[in-house]
């Protein structure tokens, strides 16, 4: 398991997420109660996301950008083939942010559902989190193959369209 300085990645999920405190020296929030504590993490794991959104946004962008500059250099294929190039990517970037969308809000649900657990002990917090987080690595590397098969597909029907001499007049 990684270890960031002293404690586990599920030891700062654990603080982080959901407030519990995971070593006696760490200080907690004077003059707060337990939801508003939720709340502000809460709040931090939201924002967190966006950004993590708005950069994916971006490199997706330049990565488009890059893509449509190659295409117009190649005088191989028409407009519609380079046009159904661009949609096939746009398409996997569309999945993409849905898929990370979609696993962002069972975090959010799982992590509400165990906040509002009063009665669940370190360790029972921590099995769930992982239990959660294995399940969710196996969606990811399958999601992750789903999405390099088809990538690979799209990258052999370009190359035979381009054998086949396919996009000249």
């Amino acid at each position: 398991m990684k270890r960031y300085g002293k404690l586990s990645v599920v030891a700062c999920i654990a603080t982080v997420c959901c407030g519990m405190a995971v070593a006696e020296d760490q200080p907690k929030e004077a003059g707060s109660t337990r939801a508003d504590k939720i709340e502000k993490r809460k709040d931090q794991r939201e924002a967190r996301h966006a950004e993590r959104m708005a950069k994916w946004q971006k490199h997706h962008d330049e990565a488009m950008a890059k893509l449509k500059e190659h295409l117009a250099a190649n005088k191989k294929l028409t407009d519609a083939e380079k046009e159904e190039i661009i949609q096939f990517f746009d398409g996997q970037y569309s999945e993409n942010k849905a898929f990370r969308q979609k696993q962002f809000d069972e975090n959010m649900k799982l992590l509400d559902d165990l906040a509002a657990k009063t009665d669940l002990t370190k360790d029972q917090f921590r099995e769930a989190i992982k239990a959660h987080f294995a399940k969710q690595r196996e969606e990811n590397q399958a999601h992750r193959a789903e999405q390099k098969g088809e990538r690979k597909a799209e990258h052999q029907k370009i190359r035979d369209e381009m054998k086949d001499g396919a996009g000249k007049p």
